[in-house]
């Protein structure tokens, strides 16, 4: 298993060793690294895979993940003597900054007898999860999964009206939320204390977008190359080690650079759709040619999805409503049966160069603010907003777009969201709607949006994606269907370095002319086919919508658990009832997409009783 787990408290040490095991044996598998074993009781509790202790200083130190060293004698010390004796190390050291020393991917906790001190903290973009309760009985409980929290006496298992909220909302629950009312979860880049003055956060790392790097654009891509081949190298693939690939412009550029460093070819794993408009296998192709990749694909079918649904919604430890969990899972299914132990995802860089064209087009609506303020009030919006709605389809694509533009970020990215399209009072039952905060979702996002308030628009929704879109979401879907399959996951394009990069690269160079991953595009042009570096963004889509409509295997797994549902009192019947009508009358994908969340919800709720 991997994770972590523990507690700080006096519980008796006749329970804390079954506590001990109930806890990890809540934790995610492992994928063969091998069992924990716990660190010996000090004013608690902790385990994980990766342990150390000073027992005359009273410190215990546990750690998971895959941490990176900014120091050379901390990165020997980890060679020499493992991760948790170089955290103890740094600890020791440099407690006041000892994070700093740290990167890569991690969740760690210290445990202080002597201070009577609980450190909790993850890296920097979240891809580690953690979280914490503290308990009736005063004690601070950590797990890496909430079911690891839950098996601590005094944690309950209540669940949240306004995670459930949140959830139809952004389909996930994100930090610092869970779908527990009493357990929360660290953010990215956040540090959690707890001692005698009680429980304090903060966040340890914070990018700074406010310095661009003056050297020239040419310079610049040279050194992204360079760095990218640099990230690729300190994942060490081997014979063991597989790629996601969807043709697109990350996992293509994973895939090839990690075939560089291979003697045979690298086993690359695709997954394709029979259906219009959803299959990418062409571009996984090129890609698999243009560098000798030896790939592997798998056609995903209705009734692939049908039988899939209850494991991939019960496997995580609160509701996940992404449906791309079921490509990641036939890939990381499909490698683990091959023998690979570990996957290469192309996850980040979108995020990181510009890539989505929600960026684009953001841009775009912010635009209007540059139009002053008395001439758009006295003279365009009068104008365009008393003439008639049908007038001509040039008047009604103004109206729309000052609509949108007067709209404050970062709610304007939430335009097209289901739940502002639609009233909440028409969607839940009343009673429920009386337990929520609907203005909670936008506050939240504001809250994470105004943390980067020194940016620029493209950086400010770069870093918001880091959260929502990272480590809320995606890190998340990947991580834990690698995780149930059996294999490793490690993600080269969120190396510190070239995060520290495109923190330094201007927006102009990143986006030129507002052209998506104009900068990063340019850098691979010697690397990339042509095919790749021209093609719209697509990914791992899963049809679905469109599947729903005429699969019976699919309709049979899906619209019981609906009827279910209507007896929860959290949503009307007469919602669930107009959703279906509208899946099959008017826009599947984007009704089938509700219709898949709301399924995912109940399967979840049903095993875990609630």
């Amino acid at each position: 298993m991997t994770g972590i787990c523990g507690w700080l408290g006096h519980t008796q040490q006749q329970h804390a060793d079954s506590l001990i095991d109930r806890m990890t044996a809540n934790l995610p598998p492992g994928s063969g690294m091998g069992d924990n074993h716990s660190v010996g009781q000090i004013a608690g509790r902790l385990s994980g895979r990766f342990q150390a202790q000073l027992p005359e200083a009273g410190i215990a130190v546990v750690l998971d993940g895959a941490p990176r060293w900014a120091d050379q004698n901390l990165a020997a010390c980890a060679v020499e003597h493992g991760h948790a004796q170089a955290l103890l190390k740094a600890y020791l050291d440099s407690s006041a900054r000892f994070l700093e020393l740290i990167g890569g991917s991690f969740a760690l906790a210290i445990l202080n007898e002597k201070s009577g001190e609980l450190l909790l903290a993850v890296d920097r973009l979240g891809q580690r999860p953690l979280c914490y309760t503290r308990t009736p009985g005063n004690e601070v409980v950590f797990g890496s999964t909430t079911n690891s929290v839950l098996e601590y006496a005094g944690v309950t298992a209540k669940l949240s009206s306004q995670a459930i909220y949140d959830y139809m909302y952004f389909h996930v629950v994100p930090s610092p939320a869970t779908i527990y009312t009493d357990i929360l979860k660290l953010e990215p880049g956040e540090m959690l204390r707890c001692d005698h003055n009680g429980i304090r956060k903060e966040y340890y790392w914070s990018p700074s977008f406010n310095t661009p790097d003056n050297t020239g654009a040419q310079h610049l891509q040279e050194e992204l190359l360079e760095k990218l081949r640099q990230s690729i190298d300190l994942c060490q693939p081997d014979q063991t080690t597989g790629c996601f690939l969807s043709g697109g412009l990350d996992s293509s550029t994973v895939a090839g650079l990690a075939n560089e460093t291979t003697e045979s070819p690298m086993r690359a794993y695709s997954i394709g759709f029979d259906q219009q408009g959803y299959d990418e296998m062409e571009f996984a192709r090129i890609a698999a040619n243009h560098f000798g990749l030896e790939l592997r694909d798998y056609y995903v079918t209705p009734e692939d999805v049908a039988e899939a649904m209850g494991l991939i919604a019960t496997a995580y430890d609160e509701p996940f409503g992404n449906s791309s969990a079921i490509p990641a899972y036939f890939c990381a299914k499909q490698a683990r049966e091959e023998g690979i132990s570990r996957l290469l995802a192309g996850d980040g860089g979108d995020e990181i160069f510009g890539g989505n064209e929600r960026y684009a087009k953001q841009q775009i609506f912010d635009r209007y603010e540059l139009v002053p303020a008395w001439l758009r009030s006295m003279f365009i919006e009068p104008a365009l907003f008393t003439l008639p709605v049908d007038w001509n389809p040039i008047t009604r694509k103004a109206r729309r777009y000052i609509e949108q533009a007067r709209v404050p970020m970062p709610e304007r990215l939430q335009t097209y969201n289901y739940l502002h399209l639609n009233s909440p009072s028409e969607i839940f039952d009343n009673g429920f709607l009386g337990e929520v905060d609907t203005n909670a979702p936008i506050a939240s996002m504001e809250s994470w949006y105004d943390r980067s308030s020194d940016a620029d628009l493209l950086n400010k929704m770069l870093h918001f994606d880091w959260k929502l879109t990272l480590a809320d979401n995606d890190l998340r879907k990947v991580n834990r269907m690698c995780e149930i399959a059996g294999v490793q996951v490690d993600y080269p394009l969120l190396d510190d370095e070239l995060i520290a990069m495109s923190t330094r690269t201007p927006s102009k160079l990143k986006m030129k002319n507002n052209q998506l991953r104009s900068f990063y595009k340019s850098a691979l042009a010697e690397v990339l086919p042509t095919q790749i570096l021209t093609k719209e963004k697509h990914g791992f889509g899963l049809p679905f919508g469109e599947w729903l409509k005429t699969s019976i295997p699919l309709q049979n797994a899906v619209l019981p658990h609906l009827e279910l549902l209507k007896d929860r009192r959290i949503f009307k019947a007469g919602f669930i009832d107009k959703l279906i009508h509208q899946h099959q009358t008017e826009h599947a994908a984007y009704y089938g997409n509700i219709i898949w969340v709301l399924t995912m919800l109940e399967m979840w709720l049903q095993a875990h009783a609630a």
